[in-house]
């Protein structure tokens, strides 16, 4: 070996030693290079037999250290590891550059370096902050003359070292993060692809369970590089596990043909499912294991079986409830936490599919229930509806014939022994004869209600205008002397039954007309308008006018809202519009104010306009 230079002349010494240092510089971004380059550069400047770089291993435990470079590099196989690992270790508690004899002590290398054969060395610890990050050796220093300078030197290098290593740690670290969150997003990204691709089947009610289990298999075995599995359901009554989808795996246990292929496993005395399948099922927990012979719950498999090298399974919950099972094997290497991670993400979907199974199975039992409940009461209110009608016109007609006689046999004791009634005697009699002729009309009313009800329909156009003005010039003559304002809008027109559409319009303004017989100025009013495109007919008037609070009473029989006393009827009027309306398909409703008067709407789906058909 030549002369050490830091003999020769120190300035040289020092401008190779800042050439050392700018190149150390441009090799920080591959610390091994660097290192090697180091090492060399110092045996030659120094004059040393041996230089050694060790490198402090990331997160083991202390004192535990990689060779990174050593010069010359055929001690590498000269010197033992573990002589340069006792080194580093005994450097651990040094806070800066020591000179380590052969002679010194055991805790300064005495020992380990009179083994080597080496003399003087010297030890410079690489010190981030309070992180040590590695050490230097110089071993057997040749000559010491100078040592202060290059202990000086290669202090103030050892510092820029230590840097390069801490970041080179640093880099390496944040590099597995990148690769490790890198991997964990594309894994996510593909479960939630999964994901993706089974919500249409899982909430689409056209879709039976064989196929969503088959996509969830599908999608299962895909997500874990599976080669075999089954998806099965737990029947809620039996509690049996009737496997839908399944692999070759369990082909053995089939014995049906290819429709409805379906593998039944029922529940033991106690309620709990055998075997390694049955472990997910009994602790509600999922699980994988890698050595499924060596499972606590392990009892071998049926002949014909595949063998079985890993085993996951995950059991699909409703609350507290186990409702399903999903059951993978042999991916080809070791299932994982992120394996059942992944399944049981598929696991919680497929749970709502069956969830929104089960709503909609109770909601069609629920419906199934409800028509036929409404059919028999729909048929047992038709037959009481015809018994009722039967029964009122069967009423109605044996009752006119005996109020028939006694208002005769009234009218004629009036005629022949009236001279013998006094006056009191002639009031009782001719009240008795009003009162069989309201008995009539009611009778009359209660009759045409119930032919409103029984009567065929036989729709034809009606003239609806036309039709107002005849029934008004028939008021108008039972009675000539009064005088009321009526409108009748030109060309309404709808196809309604011939006899009820005349008895609905007579009615509504035959209300009108006797409703407003204390009004001074009367006004009456039939006509159209739209709601919402609809025609909705009117017939208005400035008369009596109702409370709306008892609006609800205003189309039941014999519900008057004014006393017999001051307007004349029967309270079955607006009974029968009501029933003609329905029977049409319309609608019809009031509004009123005490004293302003009422408006009655009513629609008809066969409403049109004359000037139209014309």
């Amino acid at each position: 070996m030549a002369e050490p230079i830091v003999e020769r002349d120190q300035n040289a010494f020092h401008f190779l030693f800042l050439e050392l240092l700018e190149n150390v510089l441009k090799l920080a971004e591959n610390p091994g290079r660097c290192g090697a380059y180091l090492t060399a550069q110092i045996r030659e400047l120094v004059g040393v037999r041996t230089v050694a770089l060790l490198q402090c291993v990331p997160k083991a435990p202390e004192g535990w250290h990689d060779l990174v470079s050593i010069c010359p590099e055929r001690r590498r196989g000269e010197i033992p590891p573990e002589s340069l690992e006792q080194l580093a270790f005994l450097s651990h508690e040094m806070e800066g550059p020591e000179l380590w004899s052969p002679a010194g002590p055991p805790d300064r290398g005495g020992a380990v370096l009179a083994a080597l054969g080496y003399g003087d060395s010297l030890i410079l610890p690489l010190n981030v902050g309070r992180q040590r990050v590695g050490v230097l050796l110089l071993l057997d220093v040749m000559d010491r003359a100078g040592i202060q300078t290059i202990t000086a030197s290669l202090e103030r290098l050892a510092t820029v070292l230590a840097l390069i290593f801490r970041n080179a740690v640093l880099y390496r670290d944040l590099e597995r993060q990148v690769v490790s969150r890198t991997h964990d997003l594309l894994w996510r990204a593909e479960v939630d692809r999964a994901l993706a691709e089974l919500y249409p089947c899982l909430i689409s009610p056209d879709v039976d369970i064989e196929e969503i289990t088959t996509r969830i298999l599908e999608e299962a075995m895909g997500l874990t590089g599976s080669e075999q599995g089954f998806v099965a359901t737990i029947d809620p009554l039996s509690r049996t596990l009737v496997i839908h989808t399944f692999s070759s795996m369990m082909d053995c246990l089939w014995q049906g043909g290819e429709e409805g292929r379906r593998i039944l496993f029922p529940p033991g005395q106690d309620g709990s499912y055998p075997t390694l399948w049955g472990h997910s099922l009994n602790t509600k927990c999922p699980f994988y294991t890698n050595d499924p012979a060596g499972h606590p719950s392990a009892v071998g498999v049926p002949h014909g079986h595949i063998p079985l090298r890993h085993f996951l399974s995950v059991p699909v919950m409703l609350g507290d409830e186990v409702v399903a099972q999903i059951s993978l094997a042999n991916p080809g290497r070791d299932y994982t936490e992120r394996d059942l991670e992944a399944i049981g993400r598929v696991a919680k979907f497929f749970a709502l599919a069956i969830q929104r199974m089960r709503a909609e199975e109770s909601i069609r039992v629920l419906n199934t229930e409800l028509e036929r409940r409404v059919e028999e009461r729909t048929n047992q209110l038709t037959v009481s509806n015809h018994e009722l009608e039967s029964f009122c016109y069967s009423v109605s007609h044996d009752l006119r014939a005996p109020l028939r006689h006694i208002n005769s046999y009234g009218t004629f004791l009036l005629e022949d022994y009236g001279y013998l009634l006094d006056d009191q005697g002639r009031e009782y009699l001719a009240r008795l004869q009003a009162a069989t002729r309201r008995m009539g009309s009611i009778i009359d009313d209660l009759l045409t209600l119930s032919r409103v009800s029984r009567t065929e329909l036989t729709e034809e156009v009606t003239d609806l205008s036309r039709l107002a003005r005849d029934i008004i010039d028939t008021l108008r003559e039972t009675e000539p002397g009064r005088w009321v304002d009526v409108t009748i809008e030109e060309g309404l027109a709808a196809t309604g039954d011939h006899t009820l559409l005349p008895l609905l319009l007579q009615n509504l303004l035959q209300n009108a007309w006797k409703y407003t017989s204390r009004v001074e100025r009367a006004v009456i009013r039939f006509g159209r308008w739209y709601q919402e495109g609809e025609p909705v007919f009117y017939v208005s008037d400035n008369g009596a006018g109702f409370d709306m609070t008892h609006a609800d009473k205003l189309f039941k029989p014999f519900e008057r809202l004014h006393a017999a006393s001051e307007y004349e009827g029967t309270g079955v009027g607006l009974a029968t519009v009501h029933r003609i309306v329905l029977r049409h398909g319309g609608r019809i409703w009031a509004e009123s104010e005490p004293g302003k008067g009422a408006t009655f709407c009513f629609t008809l789906p066969g409403a049109f306009s004359t000037c139209a058909v014309s």
